[in-house]
């Protein structure tokens, strides 16, 4: 009778799981609304942040626990097919952009070893406890010319 239990609890616990990974986002009974569209093909010059669609981004476990515990930003030479170079960037370091529902952004970590005027893409992971998601869709292409103009940021695509 306990192991029936316990399966239940496990099922039950699954599907509640599935549900609210698999379910949009809502906030406050609004339109889930992710990041602005970015044409994801133009070449962003001097990125100063990283967006990203994370609707986990405030999900929670059923202790309360926070779902995501962190993010792996990663980077490769564009033509590369992974992330060669990565670091880690901390769930509170994003924050939501205004008029979105689940589009955040962070600033960009630092990058040593960059040469100027070379395409670079990126991705994050998604970091859960001490699981690791599987890396993101690449970014738009990037790259560094110099000193910054303006605030641009990187996009990732989930």
């Amino acid at each position: 009778m306990k192991t029936v239990v316990t399966l239940y609890v496990a099922l039950w616990l699954f599907v509640a799981f599935l549900f609210t990974v698999l379910s949009p986002v809502v906030v406050h009974g609004q339109t889930p609304v992710g990041c602005p569209a970015d044409p994801v093909t133009s070449v962003t010059v001097n990125p100063t942040k990283v967006r990203a669609e994370l609707p986990e981004q405030t999900a929670t476990l059923l202790d309360g626990t926070p779902a995501v515990t962190g993010y792996t930003f990663g980077w490769y030479a564009e033509g590369a097919s992974a992330p060669t170079a990565q670091v880690a960037i901390a769930k509170t370091a994003f924050v939501l952009v205004p008029a979105t529902t689940f589009c955040y952004e962070a600033p960009l970590p630092t990058m040593t070893g960059i040469p100027l005027g070379q395409k670079y893409l990126a991705a994050l992971k998604t970091l859960r406890g001490t699981t690791e998601s599987a890396w993101s869709a690449p970014s738009n292409p990037f790259g560094f010319e110099g000193p910054a103009q303006a605030p641009t940021a990187v996009r990732i695509k989930k």
